[in-house]
């Protein structure tokens, strides 16, 4: 299946700290379903980008937020049509410290 987003390197290790997290502490069932509605998130921004939202209390970076489950999907959104696909920055838990992450 191809992607119409990309993941940065950072956002890819997010996953399988999300997915490991899960497997370990709930079912390997919980962790492929947050996955899979983390990656049905991201492809529906790909779409209508416009569903993510600014915050500018989390970061001045030209980010947007997306929450999915207790996730923000944090993505750079698509410029224009058939341009580069969107880009993926962070998938974070809402209970961390978004700010001190991205400030990183």
């Amino acid at each position: 299946m191809r992607r119409h987003y990309r993941l940065s390197r950072a956002a890819r290790i997010d996953l399988m700290q999300i997915w490991n997290h899960l497997a370990e502490t709930a079912s390997f069932d919980v962790a492929d379903k947050v996955i899979a509605d983390l990656d049905a998130g991201m492809e529906e921004l790909a779409r209508v980008p416009s569903l993510g939202h600014v915050r500018p209390d989390l970061t001045d970076d030209p980010v947007k937020f997306y929450l999915v489950h207790r996730y923000f999907i944090v993505f750079v959104p698509k410029m224009k049509p058939g341009g580069p696909p969107l880009g993926i920055v962070r998938v974070l838990h809402s209970a961390r410290n978004v700010k001190a992450i991205l400030d990183d």
